[in-house]
């Protein structure tokens, strides 16, 4: 499983209890990543700066995560193009998106449909993202988004 944009780990306790054996941990900051490494489930944590390539092998992982990071992407970087690459066929590509920002990506999300290079298994109602947040509240809420690799 490639966590892309770990930051420190948080994911890796809920990981662990869903039963994921194995996991490695990609974001920007050094920093978090060696938050996350100390967590000691990972067995990979390393720099990446997800609107580039991430230097995995295609089809490295059964499962690309990318939760709370699209926020801070735009649709034309390579992030999306990336989770797919690094996933291997059948396997799956899952991410959360702010309400907010659906409009903004789902040409590029249709545009990997229409291409064949995943489809899409569901996206979650939108949830609380933030709550204590006075600027988000109920006004900005997150959705989880599963795509199937078919390339």
């Amino acid at each position: 499983m490639l966590d892309a944009g770990a930051g420190t780990g948080l994911l890796s306790h809920c990981l662990k209890d869903a039963g994921v054996k194995e996991a490695t941990a990609i974001d920007i900051s050094p920093e978090m990543l060696s938050k996350a490494m100390r967590s000691g489930f990972y067995s990979c944590c390393k720099v990446v700066d997800l609107k580039k390539s991430f230097g995995f092998a295609d089809n490295a992982f059964d499962v690309s995560l990318c939760l709370g990071t699209l926020t801070y992407m735009e649709p034309a970087d390579d992030t999306i193009a990336e989770l797919c690459r690094v996933t291997r066929v059948g396997g799956y590509v899952i991410f959360s998106m702010r309400t907010d920002l659906c409009e903004k990506w789902e040409g590029a999300l249709q545009n990997f449909v229409d291409k064949k290079i995943w489809a899409h298994m569901g996206t979650s109602e939108g949830f609380d993202y933030l709550p204590a947040n006075p600027e988000y509240g109920q006004n900005i809420l997150v959705k989880v988004y599963i795509y199937k690799t078919l390339q």
